[in-house]
């Protein structure tokens, strides 16, 4: 190691005991400390972002990176990113038809929209659905049957508010909102209880989008 390396090691390691030494200090006086909520919160922040920085250190003086992903299938939210790209890949409906379509079942569902109402310019005629749901089992329910029809009446719920939001703004001539024949939609019959980390996987994913905000006429 060349001089001026090792006089910046040397001024480094003394900078770190110091540090040490000021965290020992720290520790011996906050024992017999009573900060108040708020102090303690605060402290608790800045610790954590110490920590943080130490981390990064560690890091940076490693010659050998760390791998930028570890993947692993037995992971929950590897289960729940492969549930929710199974259900982008599933047939899309007209929402209008779904009483011709009854199923069994609970899991997943996606709302998509084709039509010109403004609020929702951005994503329309996209894949990316302006809503995603879930529709959670009966307890003790395994097969589709025993389920019922949980996330077809959960769907239903959106075409019936829709219908009525159509009905409504037809009734009082305000033109320009939304139309039932609009909406399209995806889903997924799922295994009792994977429903839940997948639909929390595919909202994170889509908010960057707008996803998950449903709106009506106003007058």
């Amino acid at each position: 190691m060349a001089a001026p390396a090792l006089k910046r090691f040397a001024m480094d390691k003394n900078s770190l005991k110091t540090l040490l030494e000021n965290v020992s200090q720290l520790r011996k006086e906050m024992s017999n400390a009573k900060p108040s909520t708020r102090q303690r919160r605060q402290l608790e922040a800045l610790i954590e972002k110490a920590i943080l920085e130490l981390h990064e250190l560690i890091r940076a003086m490693d010659p050998i990176k760390l791998p930028e992903l570890v993947y692993n299938p037995t992971d929950p939210e590897t289960f729940a990113e492969a549930i929710g790209n199974k259900l982008m890949v599933q047939d899309e409906r007209p929402l209008s038809a779904l009483d011709s379509f009854r199923f069994y079942g609970s899991g997943l569902y996606a709302l998509y929209y084709k039509g010109d109402f403004g609020a929702y310019a951005p994503i329309r005629q996209t894949a990316t659905p302006i809503y995603v749901g879930k529709a959670d089992p009966p307890k003790g329910a395994k097969t589709p049957r025993e389920l019922g029809e949980k996330l077809w009446k959960r769907i239903h719920e959106h075409s019936d508010s829709i219908a009525e939001v159509e009905g409504y703004c037809a009734k009082k001539k305000i033109r320009g909102n939304l139309k039932l024949r609009d909406f399209t939609f995806r889903y997924l019959v799922t295994a009792s209880g994977w429903q839940i980390a997948a639909e929390a996987h595919l909202i994170s994913f889509f908010a960057q989008y707008g996803t998950r905000k449903l709106v009506s006429c106003k007058e």
